[in-house]
């Protein structure tokens, strides 16, 4: 009797110790074909075992490795569908694998650190010079305007106002700096 009991949890802990050692398996070939995501497996598998006990988390091992795949998978789709667009726009081939894409990484880098911030000064520029000459512009036609009208002095008042740029006393739908 107490043999057949050794037998029996030396049985149980053979099958164990060979699901352990798929499950392990599984992990390091996702983990061998996902490099990008091991960060990401990483965090996660952190934050949920601060929550939960191993056996919970065992229990839940299956689909949540499923749940991993699926997210790589769509995300190694994004991806490539980003790629694609880049290359069409800039006629520049790129891998699509995400691992072995180091043409993006070095990209990346050097438009964070040299282009990006000129691209981003030149934006703002040509942004306060369209608005400038459209103020002008608006200005300037409300003015012939109300000249052409022989319009009442209110209107010829809020005129002088725009026209010097104090618009804070009138109507604020003229008042040009709040928009």
């Amino acid at each position: 009797m107490l043999s057949n009991k050794i037998s029996g949890f030396n049985d149980e802990l053979i099958n164990f110790t060979a699901l352990h050692e798929e499950k392990e398996e599984a992990v390091k070939s996702f983990a061998n074909d996902n490099p990008v995501m091991i960060v990401d497996c990483e965090i996660y598998a952190q934050e949920k075992l601060s929550k939960s006990s191993i056996e919970e988390l065992s229990s839940t091992y299956e689909t949540t490795l499923k749940n991993f795949r699926t997210r790589t998978e769509s995300l190694k789709k994004e991806y490539a569908e980003l790629v694609r667009n880049y290359e069409i726009e800039f006629h520049h081939f790129m891998n699509t694998d995400p691992g072995e894409n180091k043409d993006a990484d070095t990209l990346l880098k050097r438009l964070e650190t040299s282009e990006l911030p000129e691209y981003r000064e030149k934006i703002a520029k040509v942004y306060q010079d369209a608005e400038k000459e459209f103020k002008e512009h608006f200005i300037s036609r409300f003015g012939s305007a109300v000249k052409a009208r022989d319009c009442s002095v209110d209107a010829q008042g809020i005129y002088s106002e725009l026209k010097r740029g104090d618009a804070s006393g009138t109507d604020p739908d003229l008042n040009m700096e709040s928009s």
